[in-house]
């Protein structure tokens, strides 16, 4: 029954929304320039009339508090969001609270996190919030059997290195730590904005986040371990710029086990 009624109770709010948005559009206006002046009263607009109405009904989650996501990128072939736009099906971490089984998709190319609002819907359509980041700690997802861990961090409070405020997939936590940000990209193509990803590491070393683009880069960050931890990738036959980030956090996790050796 609940299921029958909600659907009636929404059409009846838009279409009362609609009226006093319209009935206050004739009222009778006093012109500045005297009584004998016309005026032209401005027409409503399908954008007025979704605005007050998607402000004006509550929602039981607190964190849908943002600006309506509009999709920018509707003529393109491709899509900035991670996974070609698959709903990702979510843990969010929100001023101090947990909430689970929450539609959340990734945008790679503005850093931001859109919630898909399955509780209203608009014109036939499910509308769309770019949450805001200022009380998002981060959100938590699985794909393809793979767990990902984004966290909001702040330039300021983390350790150096970072190039800013953003999301980062955190890929492995210990005395090292991992860091992937999956920065979109756009490109032209038949005169065409068109979007693609690529994933950059960041590894913590000596207190300090360090952009690593090449296996060298990355075993000149282990110091008089570096030998080790290149004989441990030959082992298992990792191939350091194709790798994926299980491959990178079982290198590091291999590191932090020797230096806790250092330390015994």
């Amino acid at each position: 029954m609940r299921f029958f009624i909600l659907p009636i109770l929404f059409l009846l709010i838009e279409c009362n929304l609609a009226a006093q948005i319209i009935s206050r559009s004739h009222l009778p206006v006093i012109p500045a320039n005297g009584p004998g002046e016309k005026v032209k009263s401005d027409p409503v607009s399908d954008a007025d009339i979704r605005n007050v109405y998607l402000a004006s009904v509550s929602h039981q989650y607190e964190f849908v508090n943002g600006r309506e996501f509009v999709p920018y990128f509707y003529r393109s072939k491709t899509s900035p969001f991670m996974f070609s736009g698959t709903p990702l099906v979510s843990t969010l971490y929100f001023n101090g609270r947990i909430y689970h089984d929450i539609s959340l998709q990734y945008d790679t190319y503005t850093d931001e996190a859109v919630f898909t609002d399955t509780i209203r819907m608009f014109h036939s359509e499910l509308p769309r919030v770019a949450l805001n980041k200022d009380l998002i700690e981060g959100f938590d997802f699985i794909f393809n059997r793979q767990s990902y861990k984004f966290r909001y961090l702040r330039a300021k409070t983390a350790a150096p290195g970072l190039p800013g405020d953003g999301y980062y997939d955190v890929a492995y936590e210990g005395p090292s730590e991992f860091l992937l940000k999956h920065r979109g990209m756009i490109y032209q193509k038949d005169a065409i904005d068109e979007y693609k990803y690529v994933d950059v590491k960041y590894i913590l070393a000596r207190n300090e986040f360090r952009k690593v683009t090449s296996l060298r880069d990355f075993l000149s960050l282990f110091g008089n371990r570096s030998r080790e931890v290149k004989s441990f990738i030959q082992d298992r036959k990792i191939r350091f710029r194709k790798a994926d980030k299980t491959e990178v956090a079982a290198i590091l996790e291999y590191y932090d086990s020797l230096t806790k050796q250092d330390k015994n």
